[in-house]
């Protein structure tokens, strides 16, 4: 069984089993029912379109996805102390 959000976007999770299909546990068929009937297909339909939409107008203007990562790694501050603390540990362990 793998648990999914059904639709994608119902905020609902349930339990999917290939080979027998799609089990609720208490209330959740309600509340599966409840997101179909305000409309939460179509909204999940025009939200992927949406994004579909914005996907293709990136790829146009070449723009691409932005960084997730920072443009640069500070450094470290005090890289002589972990050098130091490092050999003193190294000495403390290997003491008589």
């Amino acid at each position: 069984m793998n648990r999914t959000n059904y639709g994608r976007r119902s905020g609902v999770v349930v339990d999917r089993c290939r080979a027998h299909g799609v089990w609720f546990d208490a209330d959740e068929l309600a509340q599966v029912l409840r997101w179909i009937r305000h409309g939460g297909p179509a909204k999940a339909k025009a939200r992927l379109r949406e994004q579909a939409r914005q996907e293709e107008t990136l790829a146009r203007l070449d723009i691409g996805p932005q960084p997730t990562q920072p443009l640069f790694k500070p450094e470290p501050r005090w890289p002589e102390l972990t050098d130091i603390l490092w050999s003193l540990s190294t000495w403390l362990r290997h003491r008589p």
